[in-house]
């Protein structure tokens, strides 16, 4: 019987079974009673087993409140349960009871439970559901109606997470704690139909029988709705503003974190009676999270600080926003946001479980499972042409352009990519600016990369890529794939020559100076054909004036020349050809470049001539005396040479540069041409200047070239 109770009036209090089945119930089983009656002993037995349960046995207890255990004169031991009014912001508590979309009534509490003798009490959210899920099925209920069965159910989630491991084992209530082990994060609460000796669930695995049916309802179908709402509740709790207990801003990520560690992702494996059950249930629970607003996401506001979304409208981090990014990762997600996309810090082994569970096509549709990837980091850049530029540190912006370009190493990476790369402002440029990748056309700038020796000829911080940004070894293969590609609108410069020289020519409108026109002399050497640079000024001739490198094509090269002498006197009539129109240079002063000294004449005296030669009549400038020094030098060319002018010779017939035999007031003979003249077929010893005027009568040794250059021959007679 029980004590002041015959069953027949009203009793004031609660009726427990005695004793409460656990793990070790053997212990204090009726078999070591004395016939009925119960031992001193095994009723102190009987108490420990529930100071071992008080700590939880009052959570799903709600009229219950107090435990005390006593010997009538001293209180041995108590529990107490203390529900705290929680307010998360104006008008709203956390601890009221709600009603749920379906009608289903439904409360949340935060729970303390005191022990005596204990300084700490241990928290709670105790989150309870009383009616049936929308869900459920006529047979379903029709079957709790049947055995008394009712909907009860909740969930109870500690919020003492001081230590990394959370300290307990969940277990299976059905308002009393069972020894049934779950491995859940949580203690759940449910009407089960159990068996005797409340040690397991009731039905076994019989499909047709009503107690496996109903239990598998409850863990299969109402529980992780349940424990779902629950989590809404618990997000809500512990991301309440900072002046209602919230955590501060720096706390954000860590708070994350702990309540992360609260969801049931991770399958049994121990071969228990409820691996099965309990298995579904997290299987379930993953998938209700897709509709569920219970992924936590920072907030662009303050209050809240953090919003719960559901999981189809967030963008799990991925391998990607991790810790290592650091303020970068932050940027990041604060940018996502602002284009509408919300990014959620799972913890990686979650995400593995959550993107498992939401593809699985095992008898369910498949969900979208969303991570930040390449293709979202080039769609928040088309879409926010500020974050590159915005970042301070090169480290950052390395990263995200080797993340973003990085499948332009792959082939097949075209097809691949959903956003593609044409069209991103992933050009970072020496100015500081940065300009879109585009597919190359007429209309589209080109930007270049440039070696060093280059980037020492032109400033080109308008359309020189910045290559500092792509010094790390998988950067530089990006850059060079992407060089290399013709089709988009980067290339080398070394490749566009006449991009340089026209550089080169914008950048230096009043000449170039000395020192880069000697690097650009270096860095033509790279260059077998210098037309691209014909109209750069670096030419520099024997009078010292600096000219268009396509003045070589008029004018000889004098370096070439092995006899000194004529060397020199080629330099002494430099006057006389330049003002006919010639460029003479010293191959030498100009870095003896191969194109001078391969593709320009060499100053030989065959040429010198035949060049003088073909100006010679209509063709001389106006008014251009030939000096006594030019006349020496050509004098000696003409009759140092033998039958290799002969084809031009006629012409420097008239050329005044022979010495006559008039007489001449400063000691010095007048020029005559040799066409029209005398020459004396030998030389005598006779002082022509006795017999008056012999200005038509050259005076120079005969040589072979005089009757060809139309002089006639004098001949003297004894």
């Amino acid at each position: 019987g029980l004590f002041g109770c015959d069953m027949q009036t009203h009793f004031k209090g609660t009726i427990f079974r005695i004793p409460l089945r656990t793990s070790n119930t053997e212990e204090i089983s009726g078999v070591k009673a004395v016939g009925n009656v119960w031992t001193p002993e095994l009723i102190r037995t009987m108490f420990r087993s529930w100071e071992a349960h008080a700590k939880i046995g009052l959570l799903f207890l709600d009229k219950i409140n107090v435990i005390e255990i006593s010997d009538n004169v001293v209180l041995k031991w108590s529990a107490t349960k203390e529900v705290e009014n929680v307010r998360l912001q104006l008008g709203d508590t956390l601890n009221k009871q709600q009603q749920q979309q379906n009608g289903s009534a439904a409360s949340t509490r935060i729970v303390n439970i005191r022990i005596s003798g204990s300084a700490e009490s241990v928290k709670w959210l105790v989150y309870t559901e009383h009616d049936f899920p929308q869900v459920a099925s006529q047979n379903i209920k029709d079957l709790g109606e049947k055995n008394r069965w009712n909907a009860d159910r909740g969930i109870a989630i500690p919020l003492n997470f001081n230590q990394r491991a959370l300290p307990f084992n969940g277990l299976i209530f059905t308002h009393l704690p069972t020894p049934i082990l779950t491995g859940l994060p949580f203690h759940i609460h449910g009407v089960f139909a159990l068996t005797s000796n409340r040690k397991g669930l009731a039905g076994g695995s019989d499909n047709v029988d009503s107690k496996f049916v109903w239990n598998k309802f409850m863990m299969d179908t109402a529980l992780p709705r349940t424990a779902a709402n629950a989590f809404a509740k618990l997000l809500q709790y512990m991301f309440r503003p900072e002046t209602q207990g919230g955590p501060k801003s720096w706390e954000i990520g860590q708070t994350i974190e702990q309540y992360f560690r609260f969801w049931p992702v991770k399958p049994r494996t121990d071969g228990s009676q409820g691996q099965n059950s309990v298995n579904t249930f997290i299987k379930n629970f993953i998938r209700i999270s897709y509709r569920k607003p219970i992924f936590p996401c920072r907030s662009a506001r303050q209050t809240p600080p953090v919003v719960g979304l559901k999981g189809q409208d967030v963008v799990f981090t991925g391998s990607v926003l991790d810790d290592t990014l650091g303020n970068l990762g932050q940027i990041i997600r604060g940018r996502l946001q602002s284009i509408g996309i919300d990014v959620c810090d799972c913890p990686g082994y979650m995400q593995v479980q959550i993107e498992a569970q939401w593809k699985s096509g095992t008898g369910m549709a498949a969900l979208t499972y969303r991570r930040v990837n390449a293709d979202l980091i080039r769609r928040l850049i088309r879409h926010d042409t500020t974050l590159l530029p915005s970042l301070k540190h090169d480290d950052e912006k390395r990263w995200i352009l080797g993340f973003i370009l990085s499948e332009v190493l792959n082939a097949n990476a075209s097809t691949a990519m959903e956003e593609p790369l044409t069209g991103l402002a992933v050009i970072p440029l020496m100015n500081g600016q940065w300009k879109e990748l585009r597919t190359k056309s007429r209309s589209t700038p080109v930007y270049y990369t440039a070696k060093s020796e280059i980037r020492e000829l032109i400033r080109g911080d308008d359309f020189l890529v910045d290559e500092r940004l792509f010094n790390t070894p998988n950067l530089k293969s990006i850059l060079h794939r992407v060089v290399s590609d013709t089709t988009y609108n980067i290339e080398e410069m070394s490749t566009s020559p006449e991009v340089l020289a026209a550089r080169i020519c914008a950048e230096n409108l009043h000449g170039i100076p000395i020192d880069l026109r000697a690097k650009l002399w270096l860095h033509l050497n790279t260059y077998a054909d210098l037309s691209p640079f014909y109209d750069l000024s670096i030419l520099k001739i024997l009078d010292g004036r600096i000219l268009p490198l396509r003045s070589a094509h008029h004018g000889l090269e004098i370096s070439s020349v092995q006899d000194v002498g004529l060397r020199q006197s080629v330099r002494d009539i430099a006057r006389l050809l330049m003002d006919l129109g010639l460029v003479v240079f010293d191959a030498t002063e100009n870095f003896r470049h191969r194109f001078l000294t391969n593709n320009v004449p060499r100053a030989e005296r065959t040429v010198v001539l035949g060049i003088i030669a073909s100006y010679c009549g209509n063709s001389w400038p106006v008014d251009r005396v030939l000096t006594g020094s030019e006349a020496t030098v050509l004098r000696d060319m003409i009759t140092s040479s033998g039958a290799e002018i002969q084809s031009f010779v006629s012409k420097l017939g008239s050329l005044k540069i022979w010495k006559s035999w008039a007489p001449s007031n400063n000691g010095d003979s007048p020029l005559i041409c040799a066409r029209g003249s005398y020459f004396l077929d030998c030389h005598y010893r006779f002082d022509w200047s006795t017999f008056g005027d012999n200005s038509v009568i050259i005076r120079h040794p005969n040589n072979n070239h005089f009757s060809a250059m139309g002089a006639r021959s004098l001949t003297l007679v004894d």
